[in-house]
């Protein structure tokens, strides 16, 4: 295993920082908001709906191929 220095960076070695300067009150406006609120429930749903219903199909189809 390779031993490591443990202490301070030379000036010349550090990288600079990049800040991020969003404004998130005016980031996104009203409108943009409530559909990114319904995409997020259509989303949602679908989620909910799929698994459901490929759970009602495997259902259906265990009973009709595999119980006499």
């Amino acid at each position: 295993m390779t031993k490591y220095k443990i202490g301070e960076l030379v000036k010349s070695e550090r990288k600079a920082v990049l800040t991020k300067d969003v404004d998130w009150e005016t980031y996104h406006s009203s409108d943009d908001a409530s559909s990114t609120s319904q995409a997020v429930s259509q989303s949602s749903s679908k989620s909910r709906i799929i698994p459901i219903l490929l759970g009602i199909l495997a259902t259906i189809m265990y009973r009709t191929y595999f119980q006499d």
